[in-house]
């Protein structure tokens, strides 16, 4: 919450959090509305679709936030139980995305072996060798 609230619609002190609202709408609750369609039809590509909805999600709270943070606004104890919960909007597209990368890693180790950066090297020591 900061002053430009207390100003109408797509003034320019405000435009920046206008511009978060109509992508929450137009953008984010359709996307969020297919992701559920696609969940429901256990659709191999919502994982993928996941992934992008996340991102967009990531980029409207930064746009959201970093201006007042920026700024370093506060108007009072809300301002930052407002952040406080937002920041879950940060955190958990990262634990999510975060966990899916590890679930790729793990459905790809067991077709290929991994090897360690030092093992690597050793193969590439070995091969100028010959």
């Amino acid at each position: 919450m900061n002053p430009a609230h207390a100003n109408e619609r797509w003034h320019p002190s405000r435009t920046p959090l206008d511009a978060g609202y109509a992508l929450e709408l137009l953008i984010e609750v359709p996307l969020c509305a297919w992701m559920l369609v696609l969940c429901a039809r256990q659709d191999p590509g919502r994982h993928l679709f996941q992934a992008f909805a996340l991102a967009v999600q990531m980029t409207g709270t930064v746009t959201y936030y970093l201006p007042g943070l920026v700024q370093m606004e506060f108007n009072c104890w809300l301002s930052l139980m407002d952040r406080l919960c937002g920041s879950v909007w940060m955190i958990y597209p990262v634990l999510t995305l975060w966990d899916m990368l590890a679930e790729i890693r793990n459905s790809q180790g067991d077709v290929k072996k991994r090897r360690s950066p030092p093992e690597e090297l050793q193969n590439m020591q070995q091969f100028k060798r010959k």
